[in-house]
This record gives structure tokens, C-alpha cells and sequence, in this order.
């Protein structure tokens, strides 16, 4: 998540804000994501990765109605290129090419840490280093439907960093 954050920070999250309001795009949630699965086929046998964090930060990208797109490296929202500020915390991590048509009760929250950044996970299989989102050889299976995120499972906004005190400041959304 670096440089926005970084491991160790203590982050205070505004937890009663979106009892009042509602996400807005480029904002950093603390959520829940839903599990889902990253399959390596094998010549013998295949091995998976499932992603099951109780909570993480990412950005909101997506409003309920918008597309997000990703073509050639580029962020779009609605057809309009999106600012730097409103991009994946890892924008390295995820799929080249992808849209989503953000459903009326639903924030796009792209979840764009590898298996090995997540807090929790689980591993079948051969125990190697575990692959990015975007490697070519995996298969994503539920990651569109886990960055498709219900504001019940939005737990606050990462308000600011609190220590270490050299990275103290706030973290507003432009």
C-alpha cells in the first residue's frame, strides 16, 4: 500500500462517517472483502490460493451506476480518465484490461493485494511464492463479484496516519 500506507502504520478510521453519508471515489475504506480463490492450473494438479481477510484498505473507484474501465494502463470512470488519487492502492497488481458496471446497491472497491500482502491466507497445494493478480498463469475466480462491495461491509474511512510520528498527517481525498 505503500507510500500511502505502510506496514506498521496505526491508521485512525472514521467509523460514524457513512452513517450520515455515503463513500465518495477516492476515498480509502476499511473493509470487508469477500473470499475468493487464486487458481494455478497444473500439469498434475492445480494450486489455489484463497483469500479470506477479515478486513483491508483500498480505495473506493466506483460509485453505484458508473463503469470503471482499464485500458492500456489508464483508468477510466464513466469514459473520463480517472485522477492519480482515485487509482488502486497496488494498481500494479490487478489485470491489465478490465470493466465494471458498478450495480445500484454496490461500491467498486478494487482489491489489488497479492496473496502474499493479505493478512490472512490459506494454501493448498505447492507452498511457492505466491503469485500476483496479474500474473498470466492464474485463474481469478470471484474477484469481480469481491471489488463489487455493499456499504454494510464498509467498515469506515482511513482517516489518518497516526504514528509513526514522521508519517503523521491527514488523509483527505481531493
Amino acid at each position: 500500500l505503500a507510500p500511502t500506507l505502510r506496514k506498521r502504520d496505526l491508521i485512525f478510521v472514521d467509523c460514524m462517517g457513512y452513517w450520515l453519508g455515503d463513500p465518495r471515489v477516492g476515498e480509502i475504506v476499511f473493509y470487508t472483502p469477500e473470499p475468493f480463490y487464486i487458481e494455478i492450473p497444473g500439469s498434475l494438479e492445480s494450486t489455489v490460493y484463497s483469500m479470506r481477510e477479515k478486513r483491508t484498505f483500498e480505495r473506493v473507484m466506483g460509485l453505484p451506476g458508473d463503469v470503471v474501465e482499464r485500458r492500456d494502463g489508464q483508468f477510466f470512470r464513466n469514459g473520463s480518465p480517472m485522477p492519480s488519487w482515485c487509482i488502486p492502492l497496488v494498481p500494479d497488481n490487478i489485470p491489465g484490461q478490465l470493466r465494471f458496471v458498478v450495480p445500484e446497491d454496490r461500491y467498486l472497491v478494487i482489491y489489488s493485494h497479492s496473496p502474499s500482502d493479505a493478512f490472512e491466507t490459506f494454501l493448498w497445494g505447492s507452498l511457492g511464492k505466491a503469485p500476483r493478480l496479474n500474473d498470466s498463469r492464474v485463474i481469478l475466480v470471484g474477484w469481480e463479484q469481491s471489488c463489487l462491495v455493499e456499504k454494510k461491509n464498509i467498515q469506515g474511512r482511513a482517516a489518518l496516519v497516526m504514528n509513526p510520528p514522521p508519517r503523521r498527517r491527514i488523509l483527505l481525498t481531493p
